[in-house]
This record gives structure tokens, C-alpha cells and sequence, in this order.
């Protein structure tokens, strides 16, 4: 299968957020605040090693309160809370505080983000967290089952696509221009880590088969060129000739429905002679959004609370992780610092 170079300029290893495998295992790779009967707080301490991650699931009901605080932060932890493995809380502010109301009973996940200014460096933290309004009288180890990365339910999807989706559906087109075979997905949360998937297949989509994709005004599509979603790019608005996106023509091999919030507009200036890449963090996933050439500029698009990266030369751009908190449009810089290395400013 041909790769699109952009991508694989980037070391995965530098990118992936490294949610997957534990998704993949229903969180069981992960550790978790669990409460027992009459308890409502817990700390825990830890460390991230230079531009890393730790997280932990917690089981919550509908409208419970959790509230994350950060009582020990060395080398710049911030914290965020997710939901279906992006953001549902605001990120902790200066005080390492955060929290949320849950709007849907099931596992969330508590994640805390280093931003270490050496690779190597070790950054320690003690966090806490407290939960309230509960009405469970104890909690099960096995956290709730996330979305399956499969669709069980054949008449879920349709290979009759109409002329435009809904606001949440997604079509896949055989042909480019939305012509020949059509299958239409018809809501985010329906994944597909190998297109060689005999559902897909008995409704008429085959692996490396895809060519033009509609996408509803509350969905987004993750495309991927390999299986597990790897070398992917996110789809926010229609595409009539996927010739002309960085994914490639007949390249599709995994796929990922995901809601979409509100679009934000991004606008970029490369103030170096590099070339540079923009991607969005989805689910574990680096995601391509688009390129910067050197000495250019350009508007590029995300959802709003999404998280998005910067790479150049197989490093990531200093101070380029921003995550997306409002839909006002962004203006983003890179220019070198006295160091001669490459980093990211915006404009506020």
C-alpha cells in the first residue's frame, strides 16, 4: 500500500497519545480510581517521562460530579477528563483544578499530559479526585465496555445512500464524484479497524475501495490507509475525488466515525525553511489535518475541543500541542527561537 510521506515523516512514537491498546482491551491495561461504599475522594501520585501521558478510568453515573485536582505538579502536568477518548472538561487551569458533570452514565477517563521540556526529563504529580452525587453502593472492577471497534448490527448500515446524508450519517463512495456503490454509516461511534470486515463487505464496501466520502454537519470521518488506524487523515466536510487528499484514492483500510462539535478555523504562518505538519490527537491516533509549506501560510480546520500537534523534522514543535476550547478563529506562528529550534506561538 503507498503511504503518504507527510505522515510518515513523523515517528508514531512521538505522537501517539497511547490510549489504544488499553481501548482495545476495555481499559484493562489501565489503573483506576476505585471507590468503595460511603468513599467519594482518592489521591494517587505518579510520573510522566518528557512528552508523555498517564491516565485512569473512573466509572461515574449520570450527573455525577467529578472534580480533578492537581495537588503536585513539577515539569508543567495538565490535566483533562475524556469521554469516548476526547476531552469533556475544560483542561486544569493555574490552580490544577478542573471537573465536569457527567452527562451519561459509563467510563471516563482522567488524563494528565506533561509537557517536560527535555525528552527524557521525569515529571512527578499527585492528583486527586472526587466524586459526588453517587447513588452506587459499590463499584465494579470492569469498567463499562467502550464502543466496540466492530458493528454488530448489519441493519444499521444502508448500501442506499440518498442524495445527502443526515446530520450524522457518513457515505462511502465507490467511484469519485458520490457515484458508483454507497454505504451510509449512519452515526459516530461506529468504527472499522480493517474495511475487510464481511458487514461492510455484504453491503458493498470493500477494503482500499474508497474514493469520495459525504460527511453530515454533526460527524466527522477518521480515514486511515493501514488496518488498526494508522496513517490517517480527518475528513470534516465532503470530498468528491479523494485523489486529491492526502489519504489517496483506493488507499482506505480503517475507518472511525467521530462526532463533530463546531468547526474552528485555524490560520498558520511557517516563518522557517521546513516544511510542517498539523495534526489532530483522536482517540490515540495522530491524525493529518494539512501541510504548511516553508516561508508560507494557510488555513486549516478541526472541532472544536479537539487537541492538535505540530511536527518538523520527526520532532514535535515546541509548545505546538493546543487544545481547541472555542470556536473563535485561531492564529498560530512558527518562527525559530535563539536556539535555532523550530516552535509554535499563537496569537490571542
Amino acid at each position: 500500500m503507498i503511504k503518504f510521506t507527510v505522515i510518515k515523516l513523523l515517528l508514531v512514537s512521538l505522537f501517539t497519545i497511547g490510549l489504544t491498546s488499553a481501548a482495545h482491551s476495555q481499559y484493562g491495561d489501565l489503573e483506576g480510581f476505585k471507590f468503595k461504599p460511603g468513599e467519594n475522594s482518592m489521591s494517587k501520585s505518579g510520573e510522566v517521562k518528557g512528552f508523555g501521558e498517564k491516565l485512569y478510568f473512573v466509572e461515574l453515573e449520570k450527573g455525577q460530579k467529578l472534580t480533578l485536582r492537581i495537588t503536585m505538579n513539577k515539569s508543567g502536568i495538565t490535566g483533562n477528563i475524556l469521554k469516548n477518548l476526547e476531552p469533556v472538561s475544560e483542561p486544569t487551569n493555574s490552580e490544577g483544578f478542573t471537573e465536569i458533570t457527567a452527562p451519561e452514565s459509563g467510563v471516563y477517563l482522567v488524563q494528565l499530559i506533561s509537557a517536560a521540556p527535555k525528552d527524557g526529563q521525569i515529571a512527578k504529580f499527585q492528583v486527586k479526585v472526587e466524586v459526588s452525587g453517587s447513588t452506587r453502593e459499590s463499584f465494579d472492577d470492569t469498567p463499562e465496555e467502550p464502543v466496540k471497534d466492530e458493528v454488530g448490527n448489519t441493519s444499521a448500515l444502508s448500501d442506499s445512500c440518498g442524495l445527502n446524508p443526515t446530520d450524522t450519517q457518513v457515505f462511502l463512495y465507490e467511484h469519485i464524484n458520490f457515484e458508483g456503490k454507497c454505504v451510509a454509516i449512519p452515526k459516530a461511534g461506529f468504527n472499522f479497524p480493517n474495511m475487510n470486515n464481511p458487514i461492510l463487505n455484504r453491503v458493498g464496501v470493500v477494503n482500499d475501495q474508497i474514493s469520495s466520502i459525504k460527511v453530515g454537519k454533526r460527524v466527522r470521518a477518521m480515514v486511515c490507509q493501514d488496518d488498526s488506524y494508522q496513517n490517517c487523515q480527518s475528513l470534516l466536510t465532503d470530498w468528491n475525488d479523494l485523489r486529491n487528499a492526502a489519504v489517496g484514492n483506493d488507499t482506505i483500510s480503517s475507518l472511525k466515525v467521530l462526532d463533530k462539535r463546531e468547526i474552528v478555523e485555524m490560520t498558520f504562518y511557517n516563518r522557517t525553511d521546513q516544511p510542517i505538519v498539523i495534526f489532530e490527537l483522536v482517540g490515540g491516533t495522530n491524525s493529518f489535518l494539512g501541510r504548511i509549506e516553508p516561508n508560507g501560510g494557510g488555513k486549516i480546520y478541526s472541532d472544536l475541543r479537539t487537541t492538535i500537534v505540530a511536527g518538523i523534522n520527526n520532532k514535535e514543535v515546541k509548545g505546538s500541542k493546543y487544545q481547541l476550547m472555542d470556536a473563535s478563529p485561531k492564529v498560530f506562528n512558527f518562527s525559530l527561537n535563539g536556539n535555532k529550534a523550530v516552535q509554535m506561538t499563537s496569537d490571542k
